[in-house]
């Protein structure tokens, strides 16, 4: 059960059931893969943002924190154009400040698993996505 979500809490203060309908686990699960588009690929890292104009903040930026491949992961991405969903794709990826290789096609990056699987265990790290008009 997701922290946070239980339907009801228990007298013993035990969260109880998820929500029945499980619309919060579907949420969050379409927030996390379809809106800051960060979803497994054959065990790669694929970043395909779906992020509209309004959801980026003064700065031009966006975040996440994830866990993927066991490792957490800040992952935020820099529109500062403040471009609109289907105006923009990842033209650069930065991981922990230095640049990733990754694989690029239609405004997504694919990041191999090996990538990942190199950063240390038990801290987070910073994936940045810098965002172009196409």
């Amino acid at each position: 059960m997701y922290p946070g979500i239980p339907e009801y809490v228990n007298p013993r203060g035990r969260g109880m059931y998820p929500y029945l309908t499980g619309s919060a686990s579907w949420y969050l699960l379409t927030m996390v893969n379809e809106v800051f588009g960060v979803e497994g690929c054959l065990g790669d890292l694929l970043l395909d943002p779906k992020l509209v104009r309004e959801q980026f903040d003064a700065q031009g930026d966006a975040a996440i924190l994830t866990l993927f491949a066991g490792r957490q992961l800040r992952i935020v991405y820099h529109n500062p154009a403040r471009l609109d969903y289907g105006d923009y794709g990842i033209e650069a990826v930065t991981l922990n400040g230095e640049p990733v290789a990754l694989e690029r096609r239609d405004g997504t990056a694919r990041l191999p698993r090996a990538a990942l699987l190199a950063l240390a265990e038990g801290q987070t790290h910073t994936v940045d996505a810098h965002l172009v008009a196409r």
